[in-house]
């Protein structure tokens, strides 16, 4: 249709421009029935992956700090068993399971906007990897993951290529050498280099990441840090890493130079407590957080911005709740709420953060996932307009 806007009158072409505008504003909204508000809203799915049980818990975190099923305990599919730790991608359209004892990696569509179910997850597909594959990780432009796998047939890094729009995973057999039992590794923010922590050989290997092809480049192969290295974190806004080392109960703390470089901070380490097992930094950078399973507590740190040396807050260990066997953690992206899984009990708690202290309240009540050893946990932020 061909309008003569010439014989148009003013308030009519008004009432079209309103018309188009509601009809525009409305296609961007969630499509559940609710009402489109024109606001950008923001949400936070929570993922549990069992490890002796082999299933995902879904859910959804309130403003509140609440946890609510979104999907409970769904089977991982595809013959897996064993998940140990998952990745997503920065859209929050898809996440990603490593799975231990099957050696592959599954993939899984995020249901975002369904109004009685958001963040439900369907399986999709399921690639294999090399032996003991324990841990997955997503560059932050989509397009690259990478896999530890950690069992003396392997020792090796597996390289994918993502499609971006259906997240897919696609193999380009290539694969690269990493040090003895490689257990966890960690992509920089702004997706330049690849940090991978071998446990077997108690030191770091470093690569520099081909923002084009994903082609990992070695830069050192193996940097000194603490016996056993279980876990490893890089910091969101400055250039520092963090080592979680098991053998020896401490945070060990490293500079990153602008090529990659890792060097140890003065001190290098602080004390954790006793046998732990995963670390995480708040997305504003000011808190670290440990899980301490053994002793059964939390260390809370905060960090120097200017030095990058983690000082323990007062209070810290702090003690988690009984019979739990704090296990894994993670931050919302706002860093108020910290959600920790307890490997002993399989339940799921919330923490709030005190954003000038770091020091951690539970909140709300703990959620049984009815799932044996929930060991992998990612938070998915998603921002809708609505």
């Amino acid at each position: 249709m061909i309008f003569n806007f010439k014989k148009i009158h003013l308030h009519a072409l008004s009432a079209i421009l309103v018309l188009v505008l509601y009809l525009v504003i409305s296609s961007c909204g969630k499509g559940d029935g609710y009402s489109n508000s024109g606001t950008t809203n923001f949400y936070n799915f929570v993922y549990f992956g069992s490890f002796g049980s082999s299933s995902i818990n879904s859910y959804y975190l309130d403003s509140n700090g609440a946890l609510i099923v979104a999907a409970n305990a769904i089977a991982t599919g595809g013959g897996t068993s064993n998940v140990n730790d998952f990745a997503a991608t920065i859209n929050g359209k898809f996440l990603y399971a490593a799975n231990k004892a099957s050696n592959n990696v599954s993939y899984y569509a995020v249901d975002q906007l369904t109004a009685t179910s958001p963040g439900k997850i369907t399986y999709t597909n399921v690639e294999s990897t090399g032996t003991g594959v324990s841990s997955v990780a997503i560059t932050p432009n989509g397009k690259f993951a990478y896999l530890t796998n950690s069992t003396a047939l392997t020792n090796n890094i597996s390289f994918f290529r993502v499609d971006q729009e259906t997240g897919a995973l696609n193999s380009s057999d290539i694969t690269y050498v990493a040090r003895t039992n490689p257990t966890e590794l960690v992509v920089s923010p702004d997706g330049a280099y690849l940090f991978v922590a071998n446990r077997g050989t108690s030191d770091i290997s470093t690569y520099s990441v081909n923002s084009v092809s994903g082609a990992l480049n070695t830069i050192n192969l193996s940097v000194a840090t603490g016996t056993n290295p279980e876990d490893l974190v890089v910091h969101p806004i400055q250039r520092y890493l963090y080592v979680l080392s098991v053998g020896t109960n401490r945070v060990y703390q490293y500079s990153v130079s602008a090529a990659g470089a890792l060097a140890a901070l003065t001190p290098g380490f602080i004390a954790t407590g006793v046998g732990p097992k995963k670390i995480a930094v708040t997305p504003n950078g000011k808190y670290v957080f440990v899980s301490n399973n053994t002793d059964n507590t939390f260390s809370v740190y905060s960090v120097d911005s200017a030095t990058g040396l983690l000082t323990a807050i007062g209070g810290s260990p702090i003690a988690g709740p009984v019979g739990a066997g704090v296990y894994s953690l993670a931050v919302t992206s706002d860093s108020k709420y910290l959600v920790v899984s307890g490997d002993t009990n399989a339940k799921a708690y919330v923490y709030g953060i005190d954003d000038a202290t770091g020091f951690i309240t539970q909140v709300g009540t703990e959620v049984s996932l009815g799932s044996s050893n929930p060991r992998a946990l990612i938070i998915v932020p998603l921002s809708v307009l609505e």
